[in-house]
């Protein structure tokens, strides 16, 4: 009789031990998952970007449905400036006459919108018309309206 009752004993001892451990398994995932840090976003200043990008290639149309394609080396974004520096830019514009201006300059500055580009230090614009002849022009900073019919100034 009293080995019965130790073999009951230890069987509900056993079964209460693992009760209590799966218990205090779930206690402590349930702090873990009460404690997890919250990532908050920092203020950023104006110095500071937010993301960048690498061989970047960026398509659009003009008023007029002509299209362009910009392609820098790598585009850093500045929330805070509402816009983007973009290194080595390339400015593609294809014209409904056949004529394509290639812009291209070491630095350059697109605002968020995409609606005005800034090129900067060693800009060179090449035109080539459908005849073949083409142009060369320098100059140190050029400002281009994306969005507007011959938006250079």
């Amino acid at each position: 009789m009293l080995i019965r009752f130790i073999y009951k004993f230890q069987n509900m001892l056993s079964i209460g031990i693992l009760f209590l451990s799966i218990l205090a398994l779930g206690l402590w995932m349930q702090t873990l998952m009460e404690n997890e840090t919250s990532f908050t976003a920092r203020p950023v200043n104006d110095n500071e970007s937010d993301f960048f990008m690498e061989n970047v290639v960026l398509n659009g149309k003009d008023a007029n449905g002509s299209r362009y394609r910009i392609e820098a080396d790598r585009l850093v974004h500045y929330p805070s400036r509402n816009g983007s520096s973009l290194e080595s830019p390339q400015l593609t514009q294809y014209r409904p006459d056949g004529t394509v201006q290639n812009v291209e300059s070491n630095q350059g500055w697109l605002d968020n919108a995409r609606q005005v580009l800034t090129l900067s230090e060693d800009v060179r614009i090449r035109t080539q018309n459908s005849n073949q002849s083409s142009s060369l022009s320098m100059t140190k900073q050029l400002t281009i309206h994306l969005k507007e019919q011959g938006g250079q100034s």
